[in-house]
């Protein structure tokens, strides 16, 4: 009889020894929240700096392009620029809308549009243009001005760059 119980002690203490304790368990799971939600915030901030990157990169890329399809109509006034349009016939409008359909960029904030748009009328009250390049002429008809929203503050956070058609 000595040597059963001895054997159910026994049995207890290790089956106490094998387990974790109720509150090893939730300090386990405080810790594993804790560094999760320090991760997720640290994840969307890195997201945010990257969609902000990939917009400039574009802008970059748009503002290159145009230029050099610029420069072979200032080398050859009878050349053709983004595939069917007259070095003759260009202006801002027009350069606007090939440049435009030539881009296949998407909107890093919103990848189901287009990164690269033209609008006639700019206007910075219209929240929808975040990550938007914009096409757009200016008022003299020799400019065409490329604007890149790439921060919620439209007003704020914005690169443009102007580029003076000569051609004629």
């Amino acid at each position: 009889m000595k040597k059963n119980k001895m054997k159910k002690k026994k049995a207890i203490k290790m089956m106490k020894k094998t387990g974790f304790t109720l509150i090893e368990l939730l300090l386990f799971i405080t810790v594993i929240a804790i560094l999760a939600s320090v991760g997720v915030v640290a994840y969307n901030g890195y997201t945010g700096a990257a969609k902000v990157s990939a917009t400039k990169t574009i802008h970059a890329q748009t503002v290159k392009s145009i230029s050099a399809e610029l420069a072979k109509c200032e080398l050859d006034k009878t050349s053709i620029v983004y595939g069917n349009l007259n070095c003759s016939s260009l202006n801002p409008n027009s350069l606007a809308l090939a440049a435009s359909k030539n881009s296949n960029d998407v909107n890093p904030y919103d990848t189901s549009v287009k990164a690269v748009i033209t609008k006639k009328n700019l206007d910075l009250s219209n929240s929808k243009l975040l990550g938007h390049i914009v096409l757009h002429s200016g008022s003299d008809e020799e400019s065409l001005y490329i604007t890149t929203f790439f921060d919620a503050d439209l007003e704020k956070d914005f690169l443009t760059k102007s580029i003076k058609i000569k051609i004629k």
